[in-house]
């Protein structure tokens, strides 16, 4: 076809060629996502996802999402899941309460995620750490986030252990803030 000269019926694409063809030019350049494993509807209401779109694709379904804090689980180490250990207390104050653990519990890197970041501390001294010790107080909300998906459902958590490991293993070197943000929403429904 001339640039000057009008188009014909030969040069036209046939109906649907214009699409096809972004379509495919879309596809080869897309990077295509895909989920680790099929939930079931249900399954999402408490997820990250369910909390944002406010559960609207089911409607009458009352399911009271919980979680609890990092503060909970430093104060209440008597509640911890039988699969997590916390310690042993090493000084007690004049209330009876743990004033310092021992580094003896399920470790951090470990027992549940894998990494070295907090140099071989217990979940428990982890959950103790502050400010510097622990940006963001994201080890403190990964640690409380699997203490939930420990104790609670699935369906009332949002997530089992296994998914709140990888989603830390995915996130916590590109994305520490986002990711300490998304597991603290999840922690502080309870």
């Amino acid at each position: 076809m001339n640039q000057n000269s009008p188009p014909t019926s030969a040069d036209a694409p046939t109906p649907g060629e214009g699409r096809r063809s972004f379509l495919k030019r879309v596809a080869a350049t897309t990077p295509i996502l895909l989920t680790v494993a099929g939930r079931p509807a249900w399954a999402t209401t408490c997820s990250i996802s369910g909390m944002l779109s406010g559960n609207a694709s089911q409607p009458g379904a009352e399911v009271q999402c919980q979680g609890l804090t990092p503060g909970y689980w430093r104060n209440h180490p008597e509640a911890w899941p039988t699969s997590f250990s916390p310690g042993t207390c090493k000084k007690r104050n004049h209330g009876g309460k743990c004033k310092k653990w021992r580094n003896d519990g399920t470790s951090f890197a470990d027992g549940v995620f894998g990494d070295t970041d907090y140099d071989g501390k217990s979940m428990m001294r982890v959950l103790i750490l502050g400010g510097n010790d622990d940006r963001y107080q994201l080890g403190a909300h990964a640690v409380a986030a699997v203490l939930n998906a420990a104790r609670f459902s699935v369906q009332t958590f949002g997530y089992n252990v296994s998914e709140i490991q990888s989603m830390y293993a995915l996130r916590y070197l590109s994305d520490p803030e986002g990711l300490k943000e998304d597991l603290q929403s999840l922690n502080e429904r309870g």
